[in-house]
């Protein structure tokens, strides 16, 4: 008798025989009568013993037909499908997330799909955001349920809109802050960093203006927060990285903190210097920012500068009335070049022979750290007395004969033979 002719309890009691769905799928392919008869039998197989992988590939590969009759039959919307070595936790939501499928993602939730549910890689609305998918962020938002807040678990920690910025998503970073519930503010767990930190300190200077832009619009932006306690904050971030737009943008909202300070008491003109960039300084001083303020560590900004910047920022800061007596910032030029150590010697002010913590002068420095031109430099000096002694009772040249820099010892000796 043709297989066809069988009663179709006989059918399905065959098909009941095979156990693998691939096997099942074979067969009912090879007639239309069969496909119909055994096509539910086949998802509810799938649902019952292979873990409603139906569902997983159609979320996969956005087959809304195989994802509704996987549904229609038994598959369980929150099956998780991990992968051969560790466990991912990814659920079909996840799947459907991660390639954009909007209508994918709403088919789910009307199924009862948890939309805060992590992942390995987080939540479904993290994945749509890293991905930049627009549509199937919308999809999310729509749940009633969503936290447009929820971090990933413990390998992921971003907030979604941490991702969006981070991404350079601009149509999403709208959508997300058009949402009343979004914290704006809220940093990601790992980094600490808000997302208007990471929008200031994002390398692509185009990208990183209208994401800050766009961010300090919003009502409820705190542009003061810092990456954890003590670090830097945003305008400090935009001012080392001389991006007069960002840090002009930060500069002008109303509730930004001028006095804000760093872990080491620095402020944010401290590292306007350190971004070598003029104009920032110049905005900071119109401001009303101390020039000649000592900070914590007993440094000043004419020593960060003469350490740290390049030689043509001393002058400046020395044009705009900084005191080289404040801060030592003749020892901290000995460590960089020349360029900074002789427009502080040119001045009247400075004092060649001041001492640090330790009794030593800027001479005591530069013999140690074999800075051959500083010393001569300082040599050059009418007030320079070479016989100062430190803390240790050395000189500048007992100290360079320790550490073996004969050509400096000849400099001083022949110096002291001149005097």
């Amino acid at each position: 008798m043709p297989l066809l002719n069988l009663p179709n309890e006989i059918l399905l009691q065959i098909l009941g025989c095979i156990t693998k769905g691939a096997d099942i799928n074979s067969l009912i392919q090879t007639n239309r009568h069969l496909y119909t008869l055994g096509k539910p039998y086949l998802y509810r197989q799938n649902a019952t013993h292979h873990n409603s992988m139906a569902l997983d590939w159609g979320a996969q590969k956005n087959r809304l037909d195989t994802m509704r009759s996987a549904l229609e039959h038994g598959a369980d919307v929150e099956a998780t499908f991990d992968g051969p070595v560790k466990p991912t936790g990814l659920r079909a939501l996840h799947r459907a997330a991660d390639i954009g499928a909007k209508d994918a993602i709403k088919l789910l939730l009307d199924h009862g799909a948890d939309p805060n549910v992590p992942s390995a890689f987080g939540t479904a609305l993290l994945l749509a955001c890293r991905r930049g998918h627009l549509g199937a962020v919308e999809a999310l938002l729509e749940s009633p349920d969503i936290d447009p807040n929820a971090v990933g678990n413990s390998r992921v920690k971003d907030t979604p809109l941490c991702c969006a910025v981070d991404g350079g998503h601009f149509e999403i970073v709208e959508r997300l802050l058009a949402c009343e519930r979004v914290d704006v503010n809220q940093p990601s767990l790992d980094r600490g960093m808000t997302p208007l930190y990471i929008s200031v300190i994002m390398r692509d200077h185009e990208v990183g203006q209208r994401m800050t832009g766009l961010l300090l619009a919003h009502p409820d932006i705190d542009p003061n927060l810092a990456n954890g306690d003590g670090w830097p904050t945003p305008l400090m971030e935009a001012a080392m990285a001389g991006d007069i737009v960002r840090f002009r943008s930060l500069l002008e909202h109303p509730r930004l903190d001028l006095s804000a300070r760093d872990d080491q008491g620095k402020p944010v003109l401290s590292y306007a210097v350190l971004s070598r960039n003029t104009e920032l300084v110049q905005l900071m001083l119109d401001r009303g920012a101390n020039l000649n303020e000592e900070y914590r560590d007993g440094s000043s900004a004419l020593a960060d500068a003469a350490r740290y910047s390049r030689a043509s920022m001393v002058p400046f800061l020395l044009a705009r009335g900084a005191d080289p007596r404040i801060g030592l910032p003749l020892h901290a030029a000995v460590w960089l070049d020349i360029g900074a150590v002789q427009p502080l010697l040119a001045d009247p002010r400075t004092e060649v022979n001041a001492r640090d913590r330790q009794g030593r002068t800027a001479l005591s420095h530069a013999a140690e750290n074999h800075r051959d031109g500083a010393v001569e430099a300082l040599l050059r000096h009418p007030n320079i007395d070479v016989d100062i002694k430190d803390g240790d009772g050395m000189t500048a040249a007992n100290i360079a004969e320790r550490e073996g820099w004969h050509d400096i010892v000849d400099l001083l000796r022949a110096f002291e033979s001149r005097t």
